[in-house]
């Protein structure tokens, strides 16, 4: 059973009617994005991920990291030529997340549509060597806003009240009920 973070995510994609040209899925190995939303309607679509990526159901198109610096032959391959950019689930892997949204701002073309999921809690979780950041709602639309335009914003919402009470037993004192696992983001490129 997956767990109630990703019940929700997975329940707003297949809100998403996605009708374009090209669509760049950005760690899409795992779990490939054209399967997952509500309708496709993509004449190019690429998936950009590590080159030895920790489990692989779709081989990536491109192999690169979004948080170092972009090898010239991808940059002039894929900057900006894509209408929509889906970063789901990645970010919690990314080192450098100030580089990598830049990164994706670059393969967007102007106006162009980005989602992107945030964990703000969840466990160290594989491949864990790699796993590195969490983000709080407001951290990750501060990391947006110099090349993005927030149009809606989700808070994944904790299923219980454990955390809460866990808290309350640290005697951690939070901001009242600002407690989420996450976000999920649609953004546009300025």
């Amino acid at each position: 059973m997956s767990s109630f973070s990703r019940q929700q995510l997975e329940a707003y994609l297949k809100t998403i009617d996605v009708d374009c040209e090209s669509v760049i899925d950005i760690g899409g190995s795992q779990l490939p994005i054209n399967k997952r939303v509500r309708s496709w309607n993509v004449k190019e679509y690429v998936i950009l991920d590590l080159e030895t990526p920790h489990e692989i159901k779709s081989l990536p198109d491109v192999t690169a990291n979004i948080a170092w610096r972009m090898p010239t032959d991808i940059a002039q391959r894929l900057f900006t030529k894509f209408d929509v950019a889906f970063v789901i689930e990645v970010m919690e892997y990314v080192h450098n997340p100030v580089k990598a949204i830049n990164n994706v701002a670059n393969f967007l073309k102007k106006d162009g549509i980005l989602y992107i999921s945030t964990h703000e809690i969840y466990p160290v979780h594989k491949p864990t060597e790699h796993d590195c950041l969490r983000y709080t709602t407001n951290g990750i639309k501060k990391i947006l806003s110099d090349r993005f335009e927030i149009v809606e914003c989700i808070e994944k919402k904790i299923h219980s009240d454990y955390f809460k009470a866990g808290f309350k037993f640290e005697q951690m004192k939070s901001a009242g009920d600002m407690i989420s696992q996450g976000c999920i983001i649609k953004a546009i490129k300025k």
